[in-house]
């Protein structure tokens, strides 16, 4: 076991966190890492790592806003609309320490979609086609990509806290059946989840709360 890519702490703050012997269980707590940092981004709605190429095809909205999925924007490499380069005076960066938004110069993106055939020629939700194409590096440099030596880190320590904090709740909960919600020794009696996938962070509310700070809405 390694950590992946999108971990958001390293095995020695994991370490120093629960007052273990350092190298002892290492595979272990490499696993507890990356299933927290799982969890982080499913919750959040979108990973936190830095990402220095990616391509994304996205939809614009008939508005000033384009709205990618990996913010804070660090730089944009290209933005393309049917093939054709857009010029960087037609679009800037919006709140780039925030959100994953582009504006629009001109005022207005173009939107492509499937209109009803009757008069109203209504537009049919959901069926827009993502026509621009945008090439940026996004994210934030992680304890783990700075270990590495891909950059200087610079993720939120919130962030790391949130999944420290799942990390922890994962490693002293091992080896107990988390569909158990409680239980009582001498009644016998026992209560269940009934949704144990979401238990974890019903669990930790402290850290839910942190990442709803980060929770994004992507128009798709």
């Amino acid at each position: 076991m390694a950590l992946a890519d999108n971990a958001l702490t390293l095995v020695a703050t994991v370490e120093t966190e629960l007052g273990l012997t350092a190298g002892a269980q290492d595979a272990l707590l490499e696993r507890y890492i990356n299933q927290a940092s799982d969890l982080c981004e499913s919750y959040a709605g979108k990973s936190f790592y830095r990402d220095t190429a990616i391509v994304e095809k996205v939809v614009g909205d008939e508005g000033p806003y384009l709205f990618l999925a990996k913010p804070p924007i660090n730089s944009i490499t290209s933005i393309s609309y049917s093939s054709s380069n857009l010029g960087t005076s037609e679009y800037e960066i919006h709140e780039p320490a925030k959100n994953g938004i582009v504006y629009a110069v001109s005022g207005s993106w173009y939107r492509s979609g499937i209109h009803f055939g009757d008069i109203s020629h209504t537009r049919a939700s959901g069926y827009a086609r993502k026509v621009y194409t945008v090439n940026y590096d996004g994210g934030y440099y992680t304890p783990k990509q700075e270990d590495d030596g891909d950059g200087t880190r610079n993720l939120p320590y919130d962030i790391e806290y949130a999944c420290l904090m799942i990390t922890s709740y994962l490693y002293r909960s091992k080896g107990k059946d988390p569909s158990i919600a409680s239980e009582s020794l001498l009644g016998s009696s026992v209560s269940y989840n009934t949704s144990v996938s979401s238990s974890v962070l019903s669990i930790l509310p402290a850290a839910a709360g942190i990442l709803n700070q980060y929770k994004t809405v992507i128009m798709r």
